[in-house]
């Protein structure tokens, strides 16, 4: 366990697990009233980090770029992801289209050769009655 000691005006200092050391912060103050200074030095190594990064980016005016660059990816995904269900609903439709024309072609045939048989049958019948009336009358 880290020895806690007090500072000279004796406030009381929570020590600091990164470095070792103790930073003296006046607890009874609400966080507004803490001292930059001392109030970064206990963040944690991540947030350090992630608040160096965040500068270093408003520096250079890049946080706006990656902000519109986040944008533009999103809304990329919302075209593809519309471009792909229009895609569906053609592809689905086309399925459709093909599937009446092939039973309207299939219906087609089977009448056709429904009047082809009926014709072939009426024909034959024909030629029996000829055939039999011919052998009767001779």
């Amino acid at each position: 366990m880290q020895h806690v000691t007090r500072a000279r005006n004796h406030r009381p200092v929570v020590p600091c697990l990164e470095d070792g050391g103790c930073h003296p912060v006046p607890l009874e103050l609400p966080r507004n009233r803490i001292p930059a200074q001392v109030w970064l030095r206990l963040l944690s190594v991540e947030e350090r980090a992630r608040r160096a990064a965040r500068r270093a980016l408003f520096r250079r005016g890049r946080l706006w770029a990656v902000a519109a660059a986040k944008v533009a990816a999103k809304e990329a995904l919302k075209s593809e992801t519309a471009a792909a269900v229009a895609a569906k609903a053609a592809k689905a439709s086309a399925a459709v289209g093909a599937k009446a024309a092939k039973a309207t072609a299939t219906a087609a045939a089977k009448a056709a050769k429904a009047t082809a048989t009926a014709a072939a049958k009426a024909a034959k019948a024909t030629a029996t009655a000829a055939a039999k009336a011919g052998k009767i009358s001779s």
